[in-house]
């Protein structure tokens, strides 16, 4: 590596679940600054998943890339325990990278390093894992629905003065030999950022087993998504081991709800503000359609049930947009809007569940529609 002196280097030899490794001790030029790397490739990517997200001791797995101001791609996870430590994994390949120096500059050179040796992982790696990752893309989430389903969670995250950062593939486990490709965004402030991971799968059985596997490996507690009694118990388990001399800085709980699984994770150099983080998460919708119905006293719908008409009453003069959703989550058509009345026909539409989303400066206000 470009600006580092190799030192010491050895075998890692294979077992049952790794094939051979290498341990590597760098250090930089002109400076008493050591970098420790351990490189392996594992027998199948279920085994690189597990072991680095138990090595990480982040409590967010080997799914979340860690520091919010550095540019770390692909799948990591950073940790403040003891040292300043990366830990990556991609496709079959786990990599540990850390120094005992605390300072900025260590920081810097591990992201930098980190970077450097996930572009080359990529470069390098087996057609078959891509071949994978091409029929696991058939079943992943829709983008479309994700957004659909993190809304008002977004929406809570961008009065807090949070911003979209990026979107990326996430892989969760099934069981040993099977994986699902999820969906994850990442919304990034100042000194903090969150992200919201979403995955489908074909049955809430499945889910279930899912969730179940992924907070284990991911040593994060569950809960179910509609129970805000769940989701206090959850975050109460957090608290349970996190040290109590120190301060909190990322929450991460997974949360299920029909047939999809939903990874969160919160970090915020200060601490985190635990009341936001349950406003966040309590936001993702309640229907498992994608969309919340959000009660607000400046939106009226009426009548309802609706038959041949149905009218819309806002006061909210800052309203931008309106849409229509059937109750699969699908958007069916968006509506022209203004202030004050609005009458719409809907006998068009099949019987059954509507939702009517109506977006303003001051928030996302949905109602639940019946037609006859």
């Amino acid at each position: 590596m470009p600006g580092y002196v190799l030192k010491r280097q050895s075998i890692l030899w294979a077992d049952d679940y790794h094939n051979l490794g290498i341990e590597q001790q760098w250090k930089v030029n002109d400076k008493e600054q050591y970098l420790y790397l351990k490189y392996y490739e594992y027998k199948d990517e279920f085994m690189a998943i597990k072991e680095i997200s138990d090595l990480s001791g982040s409590f967010a797995g080997a799914y979340i890339f860690g520091f919010p101001n550095g540019e770390i791609k692909g799948n990591s996870s950073w940790t403040y325990i003891e040292r300043n430590a990366a830990f990556l994994q991609k496709w079959n390949v786990g990599v540990q990278i850390y120094s005992v120096d605390h300072t900025a500059v260590a920081q810097k050179i591990i992201l930098n390093v980190s970077d450097k040796l996930l572009t080359k992982i990529g470069d390098s790696i087996s057609t078959e894992f891509l071949i994978k990752d091409t029929e696991l893309k058939k079943y992943q989430i829709p983008i479309a629905r994700y957004n659909q389903m993190t809304d008002a969670s977004k929406d809570t995250l961008v009065k807090n003065g949070f911003s979209e950062y990026k979107v990326e593939d996430t892989k969760w486990i099934f069981n040993m030999d099977s994986l699902v490709m999820g969906t994850r965004k990442q919304w990034s402030s100042s000194n903090s950022f969150f992200s919201i991971d979403v995955a489908e799968f074909s049955s809430a059985a499945d889910v279930q087993t899912a969730t179940e596997q992924n907070g284990n490996i991911k040593w994060s507690p569950f809960f179910l998504l509609d129970d805000k009694e769940s989701v206090e118990k959850a975050i109460a388990e957090w608290y349970f081991h996190w040290p109590s001399n120190d301060t909190m800085k990322y929450i991460s709980v997974i949360g299920r709800r029909g047939n999809y699984a939903i990874h969160f994770y919160y970090f915020n150099e200060k601490g985190v503000d635990v009341e936001f983080f349950k406003r966040v998460v309590l936001a993702i919708n309640s229907e498992g359609t994608g969309i919340a119905e959000i009660e607000n006293k400046g939106f009226k719908v009426y009548p309802n049930p609706a038959n041949g008409m149905v009218t819309l009453e806002i006061s909210d003069r800052s309203v931008t947009n309106c849409e229509l959703f059937n109750s699969n989550g699908q958007l069916i058509k968006t509506l022209p809007v203004e202030q004050g009345v609005n009458n719409y026909t809907i006998r068009d539409l099949k019987e059954g569940l509507y939702l009517i989303k109506i977006i303003s400066k001051e928030g996302t206000m949905v109602k639940k529609i019946i037609k006859n």
